[in-house]
């Protein structure tokens, strides 16, 4: 996480939809930060739910590891999918145009959040932002 920040590569890239989580380390400690890629949503969620990843990634993130997430890999935060991984409680569109404004938000005033690919959303003590 550190060398992420001072090396000043903690930026949205302007074709994709990120979430960020900032959260210790526990089984890869050694990362500073895990990047999921887009894909097909359901089965990366579904391979990340059979093989028990689910658990070990959450435990990364809870002790402080950096969670990635571009298209699909967003998603699978999100309340998209049965069983996703549950740190955004609400639906995410992503690769439009227009959607969210740039801020602080509360999760549970939105059933449904647009995430244009210029913008991220960064989640850091039960705090969301949304950053450009």
């Amino acid at each position: 996480m550190y060398a992420l920040y001072h090396c000043n590569l903690f930026f949205p890239c302007p074709f994709f939809s990120y979430i960020i989580f900032l959260g210790c380390r526990t089984s890869l400690i050694k990362y500073d930060a895990i990047y999921f890629c887009g894909g097909d949503t359901s089965y990366l969620l579904k391979r990340i739910n059979e093989t028990g990843f689910n658990e070990i990634l959450k435990n990364y993130i809870k002790y402080g590891g950096i969670y990635i997430g571009v298209s699909a890999g967003s998603i699978i935060m999100a309340n998209n999918l049965q069983d996703n991984l549950g740190y955004l409680n609400c639906k995410l569109d992503v690769h439009g145009n227009e959607g969210i404004k740039i801020g602080k938000f509360d999760p549970k005033d939105y059933s449904y959040i647009k995430l244009p690919d210029n913008k991220a959303i960064i989640i850091e003590n039960n705090e969301y932002e949304v950053i450009e």
